[in-house]
């Protein structure tokens, strides 16, 4: 079990005990040592401007835990719910397509362009595939995986992407579901990861992100899995989770919007953090708390076709939603299918 204390926050029992809950869907870690990290320096690109963002509504239903999240080529939203074992597909005007049931614990998803999905279990590490109606296709073939973090699809190469979180690699299969190549390993330096959580392939870039969990930063990695640059990190003096001042905390699921600004669900901090290739801080997105807008262990982000970021707050059983810059809410044209 993996526990956490951040002195800053030292007397706030509820935020304390809200970030212990992290354990229920990721509850194989290990514990948590000092590492030291190397100083990141990401990409020498311009910086993006800044997003406007605005809080447009808390959506319930009736989730335990929601961690992952996932997005089709409609715009649908697909919510993954380890706890209650159902996975929940919400079209852009609000509807809920489907809502499939007893699917074991299941964490990472993703959706090629076809409408396959890919579902990772947490308790087996198989990762399968069901077609756009959830008949089952196949399942990934090779070694079992430690703790299936999150999935991403290069559609290009026809290529799927996984973090194997305890295993501290990122495994590369074919849609077939037949395994490719690895990399990574365990450690601080380029390449290296302490328990990568999201992935993303950005197609605009032809890069692979990858949160380091606990390298507190993001690696940035060419289709072929070789290393290009990092954001984030600690600074040059050795530390661990204890140490101050990190642009990311705990980074866990991640997205890259049109405009190449990269969303990342901090699940300690509370916020989803929005920053450039350079590691600057553009802006936040939502407070730690229980109202409407706040997150409590954010982890996992999708930016949809409108401009509308989704974040997964795992320990406020619900998906927050908010607006970016001029986006479209087709749910503000539909008051009749609103909770």
């Amino acid at each position: 079990m993996l526990v956490f204390y951040d002195h800053e926050h030292s007397g706030t029992d509820k935020q304390m005990k809200a970030f212990l809950h992290l354990c229920l869907f990721i509850s194989t870690l290990a514990l948590v040592l000092p590492v030291s990290a190397a100083e990141c320096t990401g990409a020498a690109v311009s910086t993006p401007v800044t997003p406007q963002i605005e809080f447009l509504r808390a959506y319930r239903h009736d989730f335990s835990s929601p961690v992952r999240l996932a997005l089709d080529g409609s715009g649908s939203v697909y919510i993954a719910d380890p706890q209650k074992g159902e996975v929940l597909v919400r079209a852009p005007d609000g509807r809920v397509l489907q809502h499939r049931r007893n699917l074991g614990r299941p964490g990472a998803i993703a959706v090629d362009d076809a409408n396959n999905i890919y579902l990772a279990d947490l308790d087996s590490g198989l990762i399968r595939v069901f077609d756009a109606g959830w008949q089952f296709s196949h399942q990934f073939a090779g070694a079992v995986m430690q703790q299936p973090g999150d999935i991403t699809v290069d559609a290009t190469r026809s290529r799927i992407y996984v973090s194997d979180s305890e295993a501290h690699l990122v495994r590369v299969y074919s849609l077939a579901g037949e395994p490719l190549f690895e990399f990574g390993t365990r450690g601080d330096g380029d390449g290296q990861f302490q328990y990568p959580s999201g992935v993303f392939f950005d197609s605009v870039n032809d890069e692979l992100l990858v949160s380091d969990q606990l390298g507190y930063r993001l690696q940035v990695f060419d289709p072929d899995g070789v290393f290009k640059y990092c954001i984030g990190g600690s600074s040059a003096n050795p530390g661990g989770f204890f140490q101050g001042g990190r642009l990311l905390a705990a980074p866990q699921g991640l997205w890259v919007d049109a405009s190449g600004r990269i969303y990342v669900a901090d699940s300690f901090e509370g916020q989803v953090k929005v920053i450039d290739r350079n590691g600057l801080l553009l802006t936040t997105v939502g407070t730690f708390g229980e109202a409407g807008g706040e997150l409590r262990i954010p982890s996992d982000v999708v930016v949809d076709n409108g401009g509308r970021l989704f974040v997964a707050s795992a320990n406020n059983a619900r998906v927050e939603m908010f607006g970016i810059d001029g986006f479209s809410d087709p749910e503000l044209y539909i008051p009749a299918l609103l909770s």
